[in-house]
């Protein structure tokens, strides 16, 4: 049996940006909103944004960033 090699910084930075994303972003309004609303609550993607967005800062690789030109 072959043991993966996990990239375990990478998987503590997806974690961490997870708790913090849940724990300290999130209130208990947007909670009781996505329970009261489910798929049609702003509150879930404004959640899933900011857990990505997050998450995107944490990992910090650049080389795929490409910004919007208006």
């Amino acid at each position: 049996m072959e043991i993966i090699d996990l990239n375990w910084p990478m998987l503590l930075k997806l974690f961490l940006s997870h708790v913090i994303t849940d724990f300290v972003f999130q209130s208990d309004a947007w909670v009781n909103d996505k329970k009261r609303n489910i798929w049609k609550s702003s509150k879930l993607y404004m959640h899933g944004c900011l857990a990505g967005l997050l998450a995107y800062a944490f990992i910090g690789s650049w080389e795929f960033f490409d910004p919007l030109y208006l």
